[in-house]
């Protein structure tokens, strides 16, 4: 396998062996085009998923 995120073992069991990277940029599913219709391809979605709740409750003013 080449080295890589695609050879990293979470990586494989969330997308499978050898998945290609158009199947983390594809388009969301209804269940995931409904969180931010807004994000056009899966991983859009999905970095807001992770990312979005941490940006809601940052805070830029500085002390």
């Amino acid at each position: 396998m080449v080295p890589g995120e695609q050879s990293d073992p979470y990586h494989r069991l969330v997308w499978g062996t050898g998945a290609p990277l158009r199947a983390v940029l594809g388009d969301p599913d209804p269940a995931q085009a409904a969180w931010w219709p807004e994000e056009g391809h899966r991983l859009g979605v999905l970095a807001r998923r992770v990312w979005q709740p941490l940006l809601d409750h940052e805070r830029t003013e500085t002390l």
